[in-house]
């Protein structure tokens, strides 16, 4: 027999097996260790950020100008007043009206631009992007990209 076969041979006989990893962290990069101690820290603080002045403003919710602890009566009394439900419905017929406008002037718009030989379509489309740069519209703008057509965030 030629003695590369048989050098072969053994080699192809020989079960090399993984090494098996004694702990957890010997299996966990330490790249991600930082990562997920940095994720916890930067989660922990805007938690309390957040929550701290709820906790604050909900606490002092429930008191009277004396700082005596009133229970709920601060939020009927606000309820009862006839302001409050004037504004409200105020507020509601005001949003659906502005909704319906825009909606349909929008729908006007994208139509004419996709559906017709208008003259200056070009133009028409650089103004349509143009809300883009308006400051008060990008953290409306970037959740319709985050999370896309189908309200959820997008894998890809």
């Amino acid at each position: 027999m030629n003695p590369n076969m048989e050098a072969n041979t053994m080699t192809m006989n020989t079960l090399v097996l993984p090494r098996k990893s004694a702990s957890l962290l010997d299996r966990v990069s330490k790249d991600n260790l930082v990562l997920f101690g940095l994720l916890t820290l930067i989660t922990t603080l805007f938690a309390l950020f957040l929550l701290f002045p709820l906790w604050t403003m909900l606490k002092k919710s429930v008191q009277n100008a004396n700082g005596e602890f009133v229970g709920l009566a601060n939020f009927t009394d606000y309820l009862s007043s006839a302001g409050v439900w004037t504004s409200l419905s105020n507020t509601l017929i005001l949003g659906v009206s502005v909704t319906a406008i825009v909606t349909l002037a929008a729908f006007g718009f994208a139509y004419a631009l996709t559906r017709s030989c208008m003259p200056f379509k070009g133009l028409f489309k650089v103004l349509g992007t143009a809300p883009i740069l308006a400051p008060s519209l990008l953290p409306a703008i970037s959740l319709v990209f985050l999370f896309g057509n189908q309200a959820l965030p997008n894998p890809c």
